[in-house]
């Protein structure tokens, strides 16, 4: 039933009367029963007229209306208020003068009052439509009021199918009988709380929640509102992320390596068992601690230091190290170290890991010993078998020659027989002393400058015999205008005669044919023959050493399985390359190349980048290529992967010294070969090569003491280079 209104006439049309209109045209308490004003074209009469409020100019036509409460005079007329009073309804009250002031303002503020609500409410709806968090809010009854987009999409259910049902309808089961959220005993709010909700569809989801009650003006819980986040898959990824840290963590502990953290103040931030037991400390005294306490201390004073040298901006540094263990023993061990960043690319520290190669050296030291014994056993095997060949080859030579009486045909073809064998045993030991050679470093090239076209047509002059008896022909194809070249007469000759020898020995029909032209700034040979060809998988063993293919007709040929891997040494000296090439069933092509120009590789190995800088400059004059290293793990590698032709070595470097250096190219056969040229500014370290046993004065390594002046350091290098290149 709806409250009958207040009916107020109002006399005045100025604007107290316009004003008093615009309050109370749609106030649900108030009717306007009527505007009066002698003025027609007053405001207040438009104003009137325009809501359809009735008008007149005399307030004596409107006292009759029925159900008149209030007459509102703001005319500010005390003539007007007292004929009012006078003649108005004793059931009607006349509020004007001050009164009427009073309540104009009282009305005023009720509007505003009113306003404000209005456009706080349509605020805090349009606040609650587009948070991007997840609200409701619920009555004391826990019956949902208000539900917005995003609590749809969290839950499932939309604003028709929860609001005006429980909130428990979406509570998973453990939540149902412990909320007391929105009870009047509730002190304070919910911040932050973990529990689990269940979708329209069933499935279960994690959330975060906060919640508080909602009270009225006087403090009573009319009750409350909750917003909160699906936080599932932010729980799944934690679980991921604490998961893979632990695995990490069960690595970090489980190799076997000693790895430890360190952060830029060097200090040492985390370590694992292994690291503890290679420096004998407890984790408890290491954390915390500067590495140069633990570690290598007098590497840390030097710029070759591990962080230094990443702060600076090398990403992957790797030397041999002395670590000092608990009690002063010294563990050699082989550093890796590589930046630790943070998630935005900061360098935060550095992980190094430690590897102990105490027995790796013992090892080194062993085979050293043992490649020596061997160098010298095989040499002087293979000399004093040469011996009582020589003699026997001699003897044979003098029966077979008749210098020694006559011989029939029968003992002339078993002295035959047995020259053979002598010349295939003195070739087997020619092949294994060169091996040896080769492999010490001990073979010496007598670079001169030499005619290639002529040298092949002598090879293929002393071959030919041998190519008649098969009845196989053996020809040449030079390109003419083949300049000289810088080689050894005598090795290049060796090459070529191992070449075409088993060209010879593999080939029973056609023949073979030896080329040369000129190719990319080289001369290139070429041994091509029509014999049974290499399989293709077999390609790659052909230069190895002890390797023959696996054929019938290479096993009745024999050989010591030296001479191809000899071939290639030799090859490579010059700095040449030598490849086969085959289709099996139609022959074998081996070839060569010789440089014309031969640009020499030069690795210094030097921590004064001043002494780089100078080396570098003063080598480049001579035409060699500079390849430069300022530390021994790193000089190692690039001698390796260079094979260079000489190696100007530092004697004292922060990682390796100069007689580890040379104990591990020495141990390697593809780097014993290379010359080295010692170089130092300490006398003793120089005097200490003094002590290194050789067989002759050509073997001893060279010295210069710094500071090496410029033309004596260029002689020495050419004066390498040109005998034991």
């Amino acid at each position: 039933m709806t409250a009958e209104k207040t009916k107020v006439l109002i006399v005045g049309g100025g604007k107290g009367g316009t004003a008093l209109i615009d309050l109370l045209h749609d106030s649900e308490a108030i009717e306007i029963a009527g505007v009066v004003d002698v003025n027609q074209d007053a405001p207040g009469i438009k104003s009137a007229q325009y809501f359809g409020v009735p008008t007149g100019s005399d307030y004596k036509e409107f006292l009759g209306i029925e159900g008149l409460c209030e007459i509102i005079n703001v005319t500010g007329s005390e003539k007007v208020q007292q004929d009012l009073l006078a003649e108005k309804p004793s059931t009607v009250e006349v509020i004007g003068g001050h009164s009427a002031k009073l309540l104009w303002g009282l009305i005023t503020e009720q509007k505003k009052t009113k306003e404000d609500l209005k456009e706080a409410k349509k605020y805090s709806e349009l606040i609650f439509k587009v948070t991007p968090s997840a609200i409701f809010t619920v009555n004391k009854d826990k019956i949902v009021t208000s539900w917005n987009r995003k609590a749809e999409e969290v839950t499932g259910y939309s604003d028709d199918e929860i609001v005006g049902r429980e909130c428990m309808l979406f509570a998973d089961e453990p939540c149902k009988n412990k909320c007391g959220l929105y009870s009047d005993d509730v002190k304070k709010p919910v911040v932050c709380k973990e529990c689990t909700i269940r979708r329209k569809d069933g499935k279960l989801r994690v959330i975060s929640k906060n919640a508080d009650t909602l009270k009225d003006g006087y403090g009573n819980v009319t009750g409350g509102i909750e917003s909160f986040e699906d936080i599932t898959e932010k729980k799944e990824r934690e679980r991921e992320v604490k998961s893979a840290y632990l695995q990490i963590n069960q690595i970090f502990q489980g190799v076997s390596e000693g790895m430890c953290l360190i952060d830029k103040d060097f200090r040492m931030i985390r370590v694992n068992k292994a690291f503890l037991d290679l420096v004998g400390f407890r984790e408890g005294q290491v954390l915390g601690m500067r590495c140069s306490e633990v570690l290598a201390k007098d590497l840390c004073k030097t710029p070759q230091c591990p962080l230094k040298r990443i702060i600076k901006g090398e990403e992957h540094v790797e030397m041999d190290v002395n670590i000092e263990k608990k009690g002063g023993i010294r563990v050699p061990c082989i550093l890796t170290a590589m930046p630790l960043r943070d998630a935005d690319g900061n360098l935060v520290g550095i992980i190094e890991s430690f590897k102990d190669i105490t027995e790796r050296k013992s090892a080194e030291t062993t085979l050293l010993e043992n490649i020596r014994l061997k160098s010298n056993f095989t040499s002087m095997v293979s000399h004093e078998l040469r011996t009582p060949l020589t003699a026997i080859k001699e003897g044979i030579g003098i029966v077979l020659d008749g210098a020694a009486g006559e011989i029939n045909e029968e003992q002339k073809d078993f002295l035959d027989t047995a020259k053979r064998n002598v010349d295939r045993l003195t070739r087997l030991i020619n092949d294994v002393l060169d091996f040896t050679k080769l492999q010490s470093g001990k073979m010496f090239m007598k670079i001169a400058e030499n005619d290639i076209g002529a040298m092949i047509k002598e090879v293929v002059k002393t071959q030919m015999p041998v190519a008649k008896e098969k009845g196989l022909y053996l020809k040449t194809e030079i390109v003419p205008g083949i300049p000289k070249v810088q080689f050894d007469h005598d090795r290049i000759i060796q090459v070529l005669i191992n070449l075409v020898n088993n060209a010879l020995k593999f080939t029973e029909k056609g023949g073979i044919t030896v080329s040369a032209y000129l190719k990319s700034g080289s001369v290139s040979v070429s041994v091509d023959d029509t014999g049974p060809g290499i399989k293709e998988a077999d390609l790659p063993k052909v230069f190895q050493e002890f390797r023959q293919i696996e054929d019938a007709k290479t096993r009745k040929a024999g050989g010591s399985g030296l001479g191809l891997d000899i071939t290639k040494e030799i090859v490579a000296r010059h700095g040449g390359r030598i490849w086969a090439e085959s289709q099996y069933g139609k022959g074998s092509s081996f070839k060569f190349t010789l440089p014309l120009e031969r640009k020499y590789k030069v690795v210094v190995l030097d921590d004064e980048p001043t002494f780089l800088s100078f080396s570098e400059k003063v080598l480049e004059q001579e035409g060699c290529e500079v390849i430069k290293a300022q530390t021994g793990a790193e000089g190692i590698r690039k001698i390796r992967e260079e094979r260079p032709d000489l190696v100007v070595l530092d004697m004292v470097l922060p990682d390796l010294n100069g007689y580890e250096i040379i104990g591990r190219m020495n141990s390697e056969k593809e780097l014993a070969s290379i010359p080295i040229l010692a170089v130092s500014g300490y006398a003793e370290k120089l005097k200490e090569l003094d002590k290194i046993e050789v067989p002759d004065e050509r073997f001893t390594i060279p010295k210069l003491m710094k500071p090496v002046e410029p033309a004596l350091l260029a002689k020495t290098v050419k004066d390498l280079l040109r005998q034991r290149s």
